[in-house]
């Protein structure tokens, strides 16, 4: 099954004269990992925001899990995205008045897709959120405020939460910048086994090479 496909993808910021990415064509199959890298202003976040439907790509050029996003209202692709999509953001976006573990039940609270795969229990709900916190190392940070938080655990509980409700595909900008090498490594292994248990696919943003080696393909952005 092709989870993306890419075909001469280009997208201009309004007010700018030249596109910040040009003419991209690429296949995913599902359960696959794409790397992308490249310098700032390269255009990798820019790629994600499409990727996600937060930008909109023209029709045509983006086919994500079966559906050309170019041709959908920014409702049904913010709709798609919180059903299908996991993502990682580079400020993580966490809810500052709950706790580590109600932060990564969120989705599965709030979004039906994502509850169904847990069989719409609550309890199911937080042995899933435990579960992942586990992966991550974070099991005994789970009653905690996000605010007494690292920001390098923030980013490991973003990671988490992005995982709930097994989403088909995982997108995440810069995961590890924050992160010593341990920790790195540890966050790689947890999403890649995740990844795998679930058969999601993986499109990861990065500066760091070192986490080139995970990936079966690679696409590096010039500015």
């Amino acid at each position: 099954m092709i989870c993306l496909t890419m075909k001469d993808l280009s997208y201009t910021w309004p007010g700018q004269d030249r596109p910040i990415l040009d003419g991209l064509s690429l296949q995913l199959s599902q359960g696959e990992h794409l790397y992308v890298h490249g310098p700032s202003g390269s255009g990798k976040s820019s790629l994600l925001g499409l990727l996600a439907g937060i930008l909109p790509a023209a029709p045509d050029q983006l086919n994500v899990l079966g559906l050309d996003l170019g041709k959908q209202s920014p409702l049904k692709r913010d709709r798609f995205r919180a059903a299908h999509l996991g993502v990682i953001f580079q400020q993580f976006n966490l809810l500052s008045y709950l706790s580590v573990l109600e932060n990564v039940e969120l989705p599965a609270r709030m979004i039906p897709e994502r509850r169904n795969k847990l069989d719409g229990k609550a309890s199911a709900i937080r042995d899933e959120a435990k579960r992942l916190l586990s992966r991550l190392n974070l099991e005994e940070l789970a009653d905690r405020s996000v605010q007494q938080l690292s920001v390098g655990q923030q980013q490991r509980v973003a990671a988490a939460r992005a995982m709930m409700g097994s989403p088909e595909v995982l997108l995440a900008d810069e995961p590890s910048s924050a992160l010593d090498e341990k920790n790195r490594d540890l966050l790689m292994q947890g999403l890649l086994e995740l990844c795998k248990e679930h058969e999601s696919s993986l499109v990861l943003v990065s500066h760091d090479p070192a986490l080139a080696q995970h990936f079966e393909q690679q696409l590096e952005l010039r500015p």
